[in-house]
């Protein structure tokens, strides 16, 4: 009797320790994104100024810094003090996804831009939406472009330095987005975003990363770019059409890289990245180098999140406190 309950007792302990371990795989897996999410605006900042200060010792700018209130962003103390980085953001959306993706945006990062715009085919009063009256559907995403920088340019123009444009499943870092700015000029004819090397001599910003155009490109873009008629005639990838456009313009695609290489605005939502699966089609935009897929350390946008995701990288990011972390 004594054996059997032993042998029980043994049995016992295997299943739960399998059980155990196969859960806490799971549970790794999924916080494996959470680790580079919390990272972004802590240590990783952090990081991020000691490489930065030790490839360049000649800015003084970079002497001190604290993160005060993860919910209220970056304050940075002494010489980092300088003017705040106007940013307006605006989102692609359409009206179906107005009640998920949309509100999730609207909850999350969208408050901490200085002002943000929702631009659909139809005016929605409530939540509220501009509308373009424009038909969805991906033929006439560079049309309603066009008429979005127009309508922005006409009556938001001053309100801010840049200007950001995402989709409605694409998660900003807007805290990453200001320090990356801090020293960039919105008066030069510049564009940020993540790379894409095909179609453009010279590259484009891809459309599901998110692009930063500042005051001088805007204003190209809108005076001297394409007419309403070229707009409404423009088929295909909304993101390649401005990136021919900022071409003609002679605005040129600013590098979003950090100092070792690795990508601040991403096309991706991490999880295939992380999995060591990377698309065939991405080497073909992006190169071979492995650093090209990996987000940064102070990453600034992430693509393809769902409404679910939106909220939990949210909580994570600005939310979670992680104990004995430097």
């Amino acid at each position: 009797m004594r054996t059997q309950r032993k042998w029980r007792c043994s049995c016992s302990l295997v299943s739960f320790l399998v059980g155990f371990c196969l859960g806490l795989g799971e549970i790794v897996y999924v916080f494996q994104w959470g680790s580079l999410a919390s990272n972004c605006l802590q240590n990783s900042v952090r990081l991020e100024m000691m490489q930065t200060r030790s490839h360049d010792t000649t800015d003084s700018r970079r002497d001190d810094f604290d993160i005060t209130d993860k919910n209220q962003g970056l304050s940075f103390n002494g010489t980092l003090k300088r003017e705040k980085v106007r940013i307006l953001c605006w989102v692609m959306t359409q009206e179906e996804n107005l009640a998920s993706k949309t509100q999730m945006i609207k909850d999350t990062w969208g408050k901490r831009c200085d002002t943000t715009l929702y631009f659909s085919s139809n005016t929605d009063h409530d939540f509220p939406t501009i509308g373009l009256d424009i038909p969805d559907g991906r033929r006439y995403l560079f049309l309603k472009t066009c008429k979005a920088f127009d309508y922005i340019h006409k009556h938001h123009f001053n309100d801010a330095d840049w200007f950001l444009k995402t989709d409605d499943d694409t998660f900003v870092i807007v805290e990453n987005l200001r320090r990356f700015l801090q020293d960039k000029n919105s008066s030069s004819p510049v564009y940020y975003g993540q790379i894409f090397h095909r179609y453009v001599r010279g590259g484009y910003n891809s459309g599901g990363a998110g692009y930063i155009l500042g005051k001088e490109a805007v204003r190209r873009f809108v005076l001297n770019g394409p007419s309403q008629a070229y707009c409404k005639r423009k088929r295909g990838s909304e993101d390649v059409a401005l990136g021919k456009w900022m071409l003609w313009l002679n605005v040129a695609v600013g590098s979003t890289k950090d100092v070792v290489g690795k990508e601040r605005f991403n096309w991706h939502n991490g999880f295939s990245i992380f999995a060591g699966k990377i698309p065939e089609w991405v080497k073909r935009y992006v190169g071979n180098n492995r650093t090209a897929y990996e987000p940064s350390n102070v990453a600034i946008s992430f693509h393809y999140i769902n409404s679910g995701w939106m909220k939990v990288i949210d909580f994570i990011v600005y939310h979670l406190t992680v104990h004995g972390v430097l």
